[in-house]
């Protein structure tokens, strides 16, 4: 039970990280486009956006998805729980089994209201570990938080595709930020750790590097193209 829900929480987190990225971008906002997450993304679109009507519709237009996704507060706690499960100590789990008969159909999770709060903190401003959580059903809550992130995506990718479709007839509609990306150091050089010397592979009868169809698009969009013993940056785009 503990694996599916850290496995779906760093799903969801994800998904919406990746919609972060996607903001910064189309956007051109000034944030790190490599380590980008949708909370900074939406916090740099709320400085960006006085004065700029374009960013203050798609402000707007974010809000309105979210919104319309689940209830109030569902990005934030879901974010919380992600950031929770994946950089944190673990937590206590607290559960009960539903039950039909003697066989257990169901399980109840106790889930914390501010999971962003470590555990005794929580129950500490909550006044009781009562007061700190909520019971849900399992699945009934994995279920419904995975219907609302499919339709925040699904709307804020509607949203930013439209907008980029109007940067690309208009260029001159917003100005991309050259912050977005560090400034590389060169190429990679000794010493980089490559494995330890005592653990050697076993030969491989592997003498090719197969991708799927979608890994062809992603490096051609990298500007990537095959090479007789390698996949190496086109020199006409990366010299």
């Amino acid at each position: 039970m503990q694996t599916h829900l850290a496995g779906v929480l760093r799903a969801w987190g994800s998904a919406l990280d990746c919609v972060g990225g996607c903001i910064i971008g189309v956007a051109g906002l000034p944030s790190n486009l490599v380590k980008a997450d949708l909370d900074t993304s939406l916090k740099s679109l709320a400085k960006e956006s006085p004065g700029k009507q374009v960013l203050t519709q798609l402000q707007a237009d974010l809000q309105q998805a979210e919104a319309a996704a689940g209830p109030a507060g569902w990005r934030d706690w879901l974010l919380g729980m992600r950031n929770t499960c994946v950089h944190r100590g673990r937590r206590s789990v607290t559960w009960s089994g539903n039950l039909e008969g003697s066989e257990v159909v169901d399980f109840n999770l106790r889930l914390p209201i501010a999971p962003a709060l470590t555990e005794i903190d929580g129950v500490i401003q909550a006044g009781g570990v009562m007061a700190a959580t909520f019971t849900a059903p399992a699945s009934g809550i994995l279920d419904e938080l995975t219907k609302t992130v499919d339709i925040y995506v699904n709307e804020a990718c509607r949203v930013l595709a439209e907008l980029w479709l109007k940067r690309r007839a208009n260029p001159a509609l917003l100005e991309q930020s050259p912050r977005q990306w560090k400034q590389p150091e060169g190429l990679i050089v000794p010493p980089v750790f490559r494995g330890y010397p005592s653990v050697v592979p076993a030969p491989s009868l592997t003498t090719s590097f197969g991708v799927s169809a979608e890994g062809e698009l992603r490096l051609q969009a990298a500007a990537l193209r095959p090479d007789i013993n390698d996949i190496k940056p086109d020199p006409g785009v990366w010299s």
